[in-house]
């Protein structure tokens, strides 16, 4: 994998570990990628700076955190016979953050700080990211990620879940500005959408003690699929608050992370 052009699109090629959903989930984590530099290199720098509808974060410090979210995939080690533990679950990784938030807001803030060139940010993160993927081999084998022993393409698909979750956050960032004339938006791929939000459906179920199908413990109202997946995402997340569609069961459990 190389840097992403000034385009936006990101190369795939290269990012295709072959865990049973390895390939899958890297291209679409590259495609997804793609779209959102696109978009940084589409909008003034004013929009940038201005707040999030995270409290606390700028569109740009968001936009940072997305570097160092990447980065972390650069920072992957193969695991080795002094790594005894399991590897970590999917969600097991996910709530992990909630340990690490200080540490992760606190990194975001000082990297957004001491760097202006958010493109050029973006750009390295991506390109280490590759070069590590291509020492890693095609082997779905656990790796040292920053939160613990997880394997390959599970790991790929908690970079996607974020990438998916924060490309929301921009999205709706974009519509809550006041006094900004037309700011386009950016595109959360489909495809990147529908597999996060059947990701984080299964990891609701799993964590609420679900039996059978996942849509008898968590039901998000009607509506395309799409504005239905979307809507998953928000609540499995913890950002939106509007729970009274969600089964008791499920509500206990809800945010994941």
């Amino acid at each position: 994998m190389t840097s992403t052009t000034r385009s936006g699109a990101a190369p795939t090629a290269e990012l295709s570990p072959t865990g049973a959903a390895g390939p899958f989930t890297a291209l679409l984590h590259a495609a997804q990628w793609g779209a959102i530099r696109a978009w940084v290199d589409a909008v003034p720098p004013s929009i940038l700076a201005r707040p999030s509808t995270l409290r606390g974060w700028s569109i740009d410090e968001l936009l940072s955190h997305l570097a160092t979210s990447v980065e972390t995939i650069g920072d992957l080690r193969p695991a080795d016979e002094r790594d005894t533990e399991p590897p970590l679950s999917v969600l097991a990784y996910l709530t992990g953050y909630q340990q690490r938030s200080a540490l992760i807001r606190q990194r975001s803030t000082r990297k957004a700080a001491a760097r202006t060139d958010r493109g050029g940010e973006l750009d390295e993160a991506w390109a280490t990211a590759g070069r590590t993927l291509i020492s890693l081999g095609p082997d779905d084998s656990p790796v040292r990620a920053p939160g613990g022993i997880i394997r390959l393409s599970d790991f790929l698909l908690t970079r996607l879940i974020e990438l998916v979750v924060h490309g929301l956050d921009l999205r709706l960032s974009v519509r809550a500005l006041e006094n900004a004339g037309p700011v386009v938006e950016p595109l959360v791929l489909p495809l990147a959408l529908r597999r996060v939000a059947a990701a984080l459906r299964a990891l609701c179920a799993r964590k609420a003690g679900a039996r059978g199908g996942f849509e008898d413990v968590f039901d998000v109202g009607s509506g395309s699929d799409d504005l239905h997946d979307v809507r998953l995402v928000l609540l499995a997340t913890g950002r939106d608050a509007d729970r009274a569609e969600v089964s008791s069961t499920l509500r206990a459990v809800l945010p994941l992370f």
